[in-house]
């Protein structure tokens, strides 16, 4: 049986979890990949603090990550220290060196693909199944099951965080802040949540997608984006009377005139798959010409359905290695064409509750070529002033329209408070 080394850089939450599983697991991978995967090095700053997998062998640690890197024996180096600055001296210096690098970390590939692909033959000695949506196989399932498919659209609960606090407030009808607090107790939630409730992580990822289904790459700071932040309670609950569910969506759809790409807060409708996602679950709906509409389901987050996905990553690796073969698309688009947005929107108001303010409001918005679909006017959660909440439902329109409308409509003296403007997503 044919062996390969594996080093890893990192040791924690996720890299502990990998080497539980390399160590643990090592026969089972033998007899199910024919392949002897050996965790011949192991790099962390620190050694002391104990991780719960039980005792490493003392003679695979080190502190220099250059030393798993440029071990001849390491033939697969494994990146999961986080953030950009350090992790990308490690992958272009192992893709340098010759190695297969396999990583979790999205940040790093989405922001930097550009420059690291061209090191690793547009990705062809790099692995990062991890980076996206955790245990699920949405990568594999797309490059490896999809591969004869055209893909039309995508469309993913990506970030956990996000999804568990939108559960949350409307199952237990509590505002944004409240949520956040409790997720941040379960852990669930960074002490500084913005990568997460900003939309900045599912933009990263969503990156990523468009670069392995549509073989197009769009920097994340690109990516129009929008968090959950302004949602509120009575956004859910109207959402709910409606037949809808909001989600925090990525969204990927190749269209004639270009990629459309962006990640913000969606109406979705209560039957479509999607609208059942709940909790800390990801999901990813993809929409194909030949095997049709299919949904990846599962746990996107956690030390063992990441470690998962990342020993997968090292099993494919090694194979590469042993008996060759590319792993992705042979060319990316580096520039692509970006496509407008035209959407339904839901709109919400809070406005003073007196004769002629809808009339105002509809003339603005018919000034701007935005055609209302449904008005829906409630003395519910009636505030300060007079003010009650006024929720228009607009046909399809072009975003430009609909944000110029807005503008004007947000300097309404009727108007009190600032709009609330959330897309609906037809699935």
């Amino acid at each position: 049986m044919r062996s390969v080394g594996v080093g890893v850089i990192g040791f924690g939450t996720i890299g502990a979890g990998v080497v539980k599983l390399l160590l643990s697991r090592r026969r089972l991978l033998a007899s199910r990949t024919g392949m002897d995967i050996r965790l011949l090095s192991l790099c962390d700053r620190d050694f002391s603090r104990d991780r719960g997998i039980g005792k490493v062998p003392g003679e695979i640690t080190t502190k220099d990550w250059k030393k798993v890197v440029g071990d001849p024996r390491v033939d697969i180096v494994v990146e999961l220290v986080g953030g950009t600055k350090v992790a990308k001296d490690i992958v272009l210096s192992a893709l340098k060196n010759g190695k297969i690098v396999v990583t979790a970390n999205k940040a790093l590939v989405s922001e930097y693909a550009e420059e690291i692909f061209s090191i690793g033959r547009l990705g062809e000695n790099l692995f990062f199944e991890a980076s996206v949506c955790g245990a699920i196989p949405v990568i594999k399932g797309i490059r490896e099951a999809l591969v004869v498919n055209r893909i039309h659209g995508l469309y993913g609960i990506v970030n956990g965080t996000c999804n568990y606090i939108l559960t949350s407030m409307f199952d237990s009808a509590m505002e944004f802040d409240a949520v956040l607090r409790q997720a941040q107790e379960l852990g669930y939630a960074e002490k500084d949540p913005s990568l997460d409730v900003e939309g900045i992580d599912s933009a990263h990822k969503v990156s990523l997608l468009a670069l392995i289904s549509f073989g197009k790459y769009v920097h994340p700071d690109k990516i129009p984006t929008e968090g959950i932040t302004r949602v509120e309670l009575l956004d859910l609950l109207y959402a709910g009377e409606m037949g809808y569910r909001i989600k925090l969506l990525a969204v990927a759809e190749q269209r004639r005139e270009g990629l459309d790409i962006r990640v913000h807060p969606a109406l979705v409708p209560e039957e479509h798959l999607l609208a059942s996602v709940d909790g800390v679950f990801n999901a990813l709906y993809v929409k194909s010409d030949s095997a049709g509409d299919m949904m990846f389901y599962g746990r996107g987050a956690g030390r063992f359905p990441t470690a998962s996905a990342v020993v997968s990553d090292i099993v494919d690796a090694g194979r590469r290695r042993l008996w060759g073969g590319p792993q992705v698309r042979s060319a990316v688009d580096f520039s692509p064409r970006l496509a407008g947005v035209e959407s339904r929107y839901y709109l919400r108001l809070t406005v003073v509750d007196k004769p002629g303010v809808l009339a105002k409001i509809s003339g603005v918005l018919g000034a701007h070529s935005v055609s209302i679909a449904s008005v829906q006017q409630t003395e519910r959660a009636k505030g300060r002033n007079n003010t009650v909440p006024l929720i228009l439902i607009t046909h399809e329109v072009d975003e430009g329209k609909m944000r110029k409308a807005l503008e004007e409509i947000s300097a309404l003296d009727v108007v009190k408070r600032e709009p609330v403007l959330i897309r609906i997503v037809d699935l």
